[in-house]
């Protein structure tokens, strides 16, 4: 009894072991489906094999693992969340894993996956679990199995984490895919052959998810997996656009001003007259299944980068892609043998004359390049090799790299790497966790950030992407309102979530993260010296453009880094010599010298008017210098307001009056002393939308909610108005109400009051009902606003799955003396998906304006993002018609013609099924008539299955209109659909909702985006042209674009 809790546990430890494995054998073990990897030591090159491994199916018993293979547990304290739900439990997530420090490669990286996981569950408690109809709230247990970070354990661990009854680890109802796409592509395999739901937080390649896709459904399964991350060109794309981006920004700094430092370094190293133009890229990719992915993806698909270093200024011979070599894998040579390789690779880069360095390798591979790079630019005399850029994958990050920049390791500076997410950029408030990118690291921090740890808590994107991974499976567990796999599949399968990790989580037709812009990060000049190895994001989609480019020469980073010119006697060349300054000479500027005494008199003389001179410049230049920093610092202000915040439309000519008054006091607001308003005058024209001044204790606006089934909501919604009002104030009685007594008097003190309407649906027998109206306190609130006729604006919540029922609803509940002014209040439409909430909150921001009584509170506004602040897409396609829609379609010729007047008559449908294959896509208008029995629904079923086996696509668009007839429910249409054209893939493809009002725009236009995609012109080549030509000869169309040979339509809306 007295012994330490360890010394207990590392007593227990045997007899627990020695009672697992009796219990082990006990159970009765049967055949399972395994995937069994072998490495591929016969260059095998099909399906089945890649460069280093194979993999066949087979059906045997649950693997064994080594002796001694790790396994953990993290689990949600079930007791600490609500008790008033009718059950409680937990939804056990299987993860592979790296768990052994020191020995498996990914160790530091799945520890991140590991941390998030314990943190995803203590942020259930707070958040009341995930609810699953109302009647059932769970917690998680994560449950990690050791991987050892290789292919051929990988695959068994997973099997293990699924068959408890057959001799495995455990039962999990989900799996959490391990780190790294090499890892992923044979879990994610397991996963399918036992139709486990696996979601994978960081695999980027594509071949990853198709490939379990096909599995999929060559097994008569839909998608089973799913990747919080987009294609792995991301990684080499958004680093090629930091450097195209930094390179233009030069020659156009340049070309307006003058020759400057930048493009001289350009030309003396390239010798051509642009930095554009001296962009010459070679890439080296190691041997495993990550870098082979980015580099093969930077060869074909960087897509506007490539295009515009393909077509830069032909004032250099060569630009472009000039080089590219391969090393082997990592783990499969020796260290010293890596070295040399990567050397050698680098030499060829270095002979093909590649100025920008592309390094596609695992975390300890980039490390290697700096080093060789280095050796290169300083050892080798002949040689001098100093890229003007240097981009790596996933390497910056990397415990070792910090760690050296930590200690001094200047080498690290200036190199690029994109990541997926960094906690110092602004994000949205999650949805499902209530949190923003701040919250996660402070929370990360909290629990992780521990005194005398061995591995140090970094909030990076590897754990924020672990947690958006786990909220994402979590949402889509409450939407299906089951835990059912193909149930959850479904729902992920139409997800569009906002999350702090990024602000629209959606996956396409394979299960993969539809797109993300990610940041790009630098290491800058000084960094290292510092020894706090702070990266800095240089490179994001808000227009964060701050690339240290054209990196310095080796040698005179050198000299600037290790004092070789004697601690500022001198400065440094380029070459790494020193220019001395006047008194000091010697090649290190080492020696002092001194003036004879016959010039000493002049010396002294010249040496005073020098000094007041030089002292009179100083004052003007000081003086000078406090004004451009106290503009640019106003600029700032006002650029990044007008960036983050919602604002008015841009105005026609220069205007000022009361917005722009509002806007100068809104900035004064945020400096120390205050800043005159003639000097903001100066600055741009700001039309930023700020809130005005309030005393303290008064509020903008009152968040009236129901917390059964709106506080999640009311959260969300703060954010977001914080997020798009400047020095918005709202009251949230979660963060502000101290007393419940003094609800009517907090309502007082608010210029506005938003009622979120929400309910429930009884299980029983379906009946809706408000909640909000049932609330005594929500009456009490709505009884105080009308008392004291403060203005109301009413959402309504239209997700039943969130608390949406109709408002007729909410009227009928409503007490008699307060219906009529309440229900005379405006009222907007809330939605889940990002693009129609962008719509929602545009309304909102308006219908506050107005009860605010702000001056132009009737003129347009925007908000960042917008989507319908973009024109309508070209619609250029070689096709005669955009669309085809079936005349047995009851109500798709209407909706063809909304979404031909919403593309400015760009559009072209047809309803002539002998036109059907001059078309791109196959437009299907889903309500509850659409496959209703009799002949219609039938003709319909036949066209469509005609145009899914053809392999024409379809455009899926479903109605969502209040108060039209044909409203039905998703599920009720999959229901009524045919058998056949399900097994078939009818709805692999995601419906667009058709909602009416201000919405329908919104709708309109995302169809228009997928018509597009769809429609767009397609990549030539050598086929394409063979084809082309063989048309012309035969004069037959072999393609199906509706066209014979290159022919071009008569039609002005057709682009070749």
């Amino acid at each position: 009894a007295g012994k330490s809790a360890t010394t207990q546990r590392q007593m227990a430890l045997p007899i627990l072991t020695a009672a697992a494995v009796a219990i082990t054998e006990c159970v009765e073990k049967y055949d399972v489906p395994l995937v069994v990897v072998t490495e591929n030591t016969r260059g095998r090159s099909d399906d089945q094999c890649d460069q280093n491994y194979c993999w066949t199916n087979v059906s045997t018993a649950v693997p064994s693992l080594p002796a001694g293979t790790p396994h953990l547990t993290f689990e949600t304290d079930i007791d600490q969340l609500c008790k008033n739900e009718t059950t409680r439990g937990v939804i056990t997530i299987g993860a592979p894993a790296s768990l052994q420090p020191g020995i498996d490669q990914f160790y530091t990286n799945s520890l991140k996956m590991q941390r998030s996981c314990d943190l995803f569950s203590r942020m259930l408690v707070r958040r009341g679990g995930i609810k699953v109809n109302a009647t059932h709230v769970y917690g998680v247990e994560c449950v990690f199995l050791g991987d050892s970070s290789s292919q051929l354990q990988v695959a068994n661990a997973t099997s293990r984490l699924v068959h408890s009854e057959a001799g495995g680890m455990s039962s999990a109802d989900f799996l959490l895919g391990p780190y790294g796409s090499g890892l992923t592509t044979y879990a994610s395999k397991q996963a399918v052959l036992d139709s486990k739901l696996m979601i994978a937080p960081a695999s980027s390649d594509h071949a990853v998810y198709s490939s379990a896709a096909a599995l999929a459904q060559e097994n008569g399964l839909g998608l089973r997996v799913f990747g919080m991350l987009p294609g792995s060109e991301n990684w080499a794309r958004r680093g090629f656009e930091a450097v195209l981006k930094a390179a233009e920004d030069c020659d156009t700094g340049c070309d307006a001003g003058g020759e400057c430092d930048c493009q001289k370094e350009c030309v003396r190293r390239a010798g051509v007259a642009s930095c554009l133009g001296a962009l010459r890229v070679g890439y080296v990719e190691e041997e495993d299944t990550f870098p082979r992915a980015v580099c093969g993806s930077a060869q074909r698909e960087w897509g506007d980068a490539k295009v515009r270093i393909l077509t830069a200024p032909a004032d250099a011979a060569g630009t472009g892609v000039v080089a590219n070599a391969t090393v082997p894998k990592w783990s499969s040579v020796s260290g010293d043998e890596y070295r040399r390789e990567m050397r050698s690779a680098l030499e060829h880069l270095l002979d093909e004359g590649a100025t920008v360095v592309l390094v596609c390798s695992y975390e300890a591979g980039g490390i290697v390049a700096v080093e060789e790079l280095e050796r290169l630019g300083l050892e080798e005399e002949e040689k001098d090799y100093s890229p003007l850029a240097t981009i790596l994958t996933t390497t910056m990050l990397n415990d070792e790299y910090v760690d050296r920049m930590m200690r001094g390791w200047w080498q690290g500076e200036y190199a690029l790497q994109a990541v997926p997410w960094d906690a110092s950029m602004t994000s949205e408030v999650g949805a499902f966790s209530g949190w923003d990118s701040a919250k996660y690291k402070d929370e990360y921090l909290r629990a992780f950030d521990l005194p005398n740890q061995t591995y140090p808590a970094k909030v990076e994107w590897v754990g924020a992407g672990t947690f958006a991974a786990l909220c994402t499976l979590g949402d889509a567990i409450e939407r299906a309102g089951s835990l059912e796999t193909a149930a959850v599949a479904s729902a992920l399968r139409s997800t569009s979530l906002v999350e702090f990790f990024t602000s629209n989580i959606s996956f396409n037709a394979d299960g993969q993260m539809e797109e993300m812009d990610f940041p790009v990060v630098q290491y800058p000049p000084g960094a290292a010296a510092a020894g706090q190895a702070d990266y800095e994001v240089v490179f994001d989609a808000k227009e964060r453009e701050n690339v240290s480019f054209p990196t310095p020469t080796w040698k005179l980073r050198r000299c600037l880094n290790e004092g070789n010119c004697s601690g500022g006697n001198g400065k440094c060349r380029f070459d790494g010599g020193c220019d001395c300054h006047p008194g000091f000479s010697g090649g290190l500027c080492q020696d002092a010298t001194s003036p004879t005494s016959s010039n000493r008199g002049v010396v002294t003389l010249i040496a005073a008017l020098a000094s007041g001179l030089i002292a009179l410049c100083l004052c003007g230049g000081l003086c000078y210098l406090r004004l451009r920093r106290r503009r640019r610092h106003l600029k700032g202000i006002i650029r990044d307001a007008e960036r983050d915040f919602a604002r008015w439309e841009p105005p026609a000519g220069p205007r000022k009056g009361s917005l722009h008054r509002s806007v100068t006091l809104a900035l004064m607001s945020r400096s120390k002393r205050g800043t005159p308003p003639w000097e903001l005058a100066k600055a741009h024209e700001a039309r930023v939308i700020s809130a005005m001044g309030l005393p303290d204790g008064r509020y903008h606006v009152f968040l009236s909610h129901v917390w059964s089934s709106g506080q999640d909501q009311a959260k969300a919604l703060k954010g977001q108005l914080q997020r798009y009002v400047q020095n918005i104030s709202p009251f949230l009685d979660v963060d502000n109400l101290d007393d419940t007594a003094r609800l009517e008097e907090h309502v007082g003190n608010s210029e506005a009051v938003i009622v979120l309407l929400t309910g429930s649906t009884a299980v029983a027998d379906g009946a809706p009902a408000s909640d909000y109206m049932r609330s005594r306190n929500c009456l009490r609130e709505l009884r105080a606003a009308v008392e004291r006729k403060r203005p109301l604006i009413l959402l309504l919540e239209t997700d039943p799955s969130h608390g949406g029922v109709p408002l007729d609803v909410h009227r009928a509940e409503c007490p008699d003396e307060l219906r009529e002014y309440v229900f005379a209040a405006p009222l907007v439409t809330w939605h889940r998906l990002r693009p129609f909430q962008m719509c929602s909150m545009r309304l909102l921001i308006v219908e506050l304006l107005r009860a605010w009584k702000a001056a132009g509170a009737d003129e347009p506004i925007f908000l960042p993002g917008d989507l319908l602040r973009s024109p309508p897409p070209p619609l250029a396609t070689r096709k005669e018609f955009h669309v085809y829609y079936s005349a047995s379609n009851a109500g798709a010729a209407e909706v063809a013609e909304s979404i031909g007047e919403a593309s400015d008559g760009r559009l072209r449908s047809t309803d002539d099924p002998a036109q059907a294959r001059s078309t791109c896509a196959f437009l299907l208008y889903l309500n509850s008539s659409t496959f209703a029995p009799g002949a219609q629904a039938e003709a319909l079923g036949c066209e469509v299955r005609e145009a899914l086996e053809g392999g024409r696509p379809l455009v899926l668009v479903h109605e969502r209109r209040d108060g039209d007839v044909g409203v039905a429910t998703f599920d009720d249409i999959i229901a009524a659909t045919p058998a056949a054209l399900r097994d078939a893939g009818i709805y692999r493809p995601i419906a667009t909702p058709l909602h009416g009002g201000p919405h329908a725009e919104v709708s309109l236009r995302l169809v228009l985006g997928q018509i597009d995609a769809l429609c767009g012109p397609r990549r030539g080549g050598l086929l394409s042209d063979a084809l082309n030509l063989t048309e012309n000869l035969t004069g037959v169309d072999l393609d199906g674009d509706g066209r014979v040979g290159s022919e071009r339509s008569a039609s002005p809306q057709t682009v070749p």
